[in-house]
């Protein structure tokens, strides 16, 4: 059944059910809103006026590990969900394992990490990881790997974690399936190898708030 509502002179506004109505109630907020807002539901019928964001803001920066044992990226927004990090022809000084850690504010997290590690290459490898998250392989330090890692908030300070290396002049390619849940928000990103210093490579994060 359609609820009609007549004009003054002429015409009406219709609002009408599906067949199936479910028994819904939509509740109303209280006043006009303001203009450019738009109705937004809590998931159980109460509607509100709500404003979106007047921009996105972009946020880039970027780095080069000629040296040093860690690459930290710090100061990331605590509004950011979506992060990615790429990188460019990164060796190691020793033979090591490139290793990364999420944090907040009060440090990084060095267990909780459900982090599964694929190398695909002369075969098929796989390892776990629960103390940060490692590309297996990829040791070489002749080698100058290419890759990127993206993080995804799913909720709250559930982070999941999509990320791939590799190097165009070895048949290799490593794959991290990770997922990992902060004490609060995250705010850094730490890079390290398993032993050794960064010897080359550059580095760009970029996220939107």
């Amino acid at each position: 059944m359609a609820l009609r509502l007549n004009g003054a002179t002429s015409g009406y506004v219709e609002i009408d059910a599906p067949a199936t109505a479910g028994s819904n109630t939509l509740t109303l907020p209280n006043g006009n809103g303001t203009s450019g807002q738009y109705l937004q539901t809590n998931g159980s019928g109460v509607l509100s006026w709500q404003t979106l964001p007047s921009s996105l803001s972009l946020t880039e920066a970027t780095a080069t590990s000629t040296s040093g044992s860690t690459l930290n990226f710090g100061s990331i927004s605590s509004s950011a969900k979506e992060i990615l990090i790429t990188f460019k022809d990164v060796s190691v000084s020793a033979t090591a394992y490139l290793r990364f850690r999420l944090g907040t504010s009060a440090g990084l997290a060095t267990t909780g990490y459900q982090c599964l590690s694929v190398y695909q290459g002369q075969g098929t490898s796989y390892d776990t990881y629960t103390d940060y998250n490692q590309f297996d392989a990829g040791n070489s330090t002749t080698a100058g790997w290419d890759g990127f890692v993206r993080l995804i908030n799913v909720s709250g300070n559930v982070w999941y974690v999509s990320a791939q290396m590799g190097d165009p002049t070895y048949p290799y390619l490593m794959m991290i399936n990770s997922s990992i849940t902060l004490s609060g928000a995250l705010t850094q990103v730490e890079f390290y190898f398993s032993t050794g210093n960064f010897d080359s490579g550059s580095w760009v994060i970029r996220y939107l708030t």
